[in-house]
């Protein structure tokens, strides 16, 4: 079982490009291994990673903690958190890009989750 994680198009691609080594998220999913979905306009699963370990903790710290690997900028990552008490980062280990960009009916999925959800890839 894989959790399908819906990402904007420029998180995924500096995933797959290596230049993000961490995801943040609002809220924790017990899994280590994930597909990118990219949201629009693109709409397809382009790869997936697994996370070594994770950190929950307040926004801030994880800003401390990680800034220099987030991929993501201080303005961004302050909107993304704004009225958050706690995050997630997960620590991406291995990235394996898809060489056939894939829908959603591919998971038996007909329309984008709002969040996680856990998928058979």
């Amino acid at each position: 079982m894989k959790t399908l994680l819906p990402i904007y198009p420029v998180y995924a691609n500096k995933i797959l490009a290596g230049t993000k080594k961490v995801e943040f998220r609002k809220k924790f999913t017990p899994s280590s291994n994930f597909v990118m979905f990219v949201t629009s306009p693109v709409e397809k699963a382009v790869g997936e990673f697994t996370a070594r370990s994770f950190m929950v903790a307040e926004p801030e710290f994880l800003w401390e903690r990680f800034s220099d690997c987030g991929g993501i900028s201080f303005e961004d990552f302050n909107a993304y958190f704004y009225g958050v008490r706690r995050g997630v980062a997960y620590l991406i280990d291995e990235v394996t890009p898809y060489d056939t960009l894939r829908p959603l009916s591919y998971y038996g999925l007909s329309e984008q989750p709002s969040g996680y959800i856990d998928v058979v890839a």
